[in-house]
């Protein structure tokens, strides 16, 4: 399939992206602390996005769910679902996960490990991009349909647990709530220097067409963000959208020294580098290479 119909853009320019807007939300997500399921933190975050959200031109709504985790507790969980321009199918689905990982275990302290992170990189940037999108969706109306999906419970894998990763993905894609997207995006992990995002291996295999659009806006923008290295699989919430049969690319940066840390805090972010995702994705949106 092919979604590069005239890969040339015909708008003359599309809107501007705030990296600076997109850290202080980074800053403001921290500043909860961690957003683990059913915590404080987590449900003050909840309905500080949705403020966010209110201030927009588009449509959201919760998607609220149980999951049951076999032996382990259920726990409530909500993804949040945000939908701008035509309604109909076609057009951009953009997800990140917004909850933070409630265990610290690549600390070099081992007394860490089970503390929670902070997220600011892993969790809280690709919820910032998000919302930072959201406000220019709602102020420049797209002229395809862009959802954006706010997945809960990603991070909550470990050893002997492995089914309570991507909790929230699977339980939208199970339940797909919304008109079905020509192409889908996943970021996560996006706010660090000089990042490079490899080719994720399933996404390659079954969706190369993505990672060959991303590559012309890229080019367009003159931006060098995605390398031509095909890492193995990578478990993350494009994999239940692959299998819902939605063409899907991650963007995922993995070389941070302080994934699953304490460390992993604002200050390590760059707000350049999220000017640079976000105005990747708003090229995607504006740039004529949807319908």
């Amino acid at each position: 399939m092919s979604l590069l119909g005239g890969i040339c853009s015909t708008q003359a320019q599309s809107p501007p992206f705030s990296g600076d807007l997109a850290l202080l939300f980074i800053e403001e997500q921290v500043a909860f602390g961690p957003r683990v399921p059913e915590s404080d933190a987590h449900r003050r975050t909840l309905d500080w996005m949705e403020r966010k959200l209110d201030t927009g031109g588009g449509l959201y709504f919760r998607q609220q769910f149980v999951a049951s985790r076999g032996e382990r507790e259920p726990l409530e969980l909500t993804n949040v679902i945000a939908r701008f321009g035509p309604l109909r199918d076609g057009g951009l689905l953009i997800g990140a996960h917004w909850d933070s990982r409630p265990w610290a275990d690549r600390d070099p302290d081992s007394t860490h490990h089970e503390t929670p992170v902070p997220g600011a990189n892993d969790g809280a940037s690709g919820t910032a991009v998000l919302l930072v999108l959201a406000d220019i969706l709602g102020r420049y109306p797209p002229p395809i349909p862009v959802t954006l999906v706010f997945f809960d419970g990603e991070d909550l894998g470990r050893p002997g647990a492995e089914e309570d990763w991507l909790l929230g993905s699977k339980y939208f894609a199970a339940y797909w709530p919304v008109d079905r997207p020509q192409v889908a995006l996943v970021i996560d992990m996006v706010c660090r220097s000089d990042q490079l995002y490899d080719r994720e291996g399933m996404c390659q295999a079954t969706s190369p067409e993505v990672y060959g659009l991303l590559e012309s806006i890229e080019e367009s923008l003159g931006y060098f963000l995605l390398s031509r290295q095909v890492r193995d699989p990578i478990t993350d919430d494009h994999l239940p959208l692959l299998q819902a049969g939605i063409p899907t690319g991650l963007l995922i940066g993995l070389e941070d020294p302080d994934w699953h840390t304490l460390n992993d805090l604002p200050g390590n972010c760059s707000a350049e580098a999220l000017q640079q995702m976000g105005s990747l994705l708003v090229e995607m949106v504006y740039g004529s290479y949807l319908h």
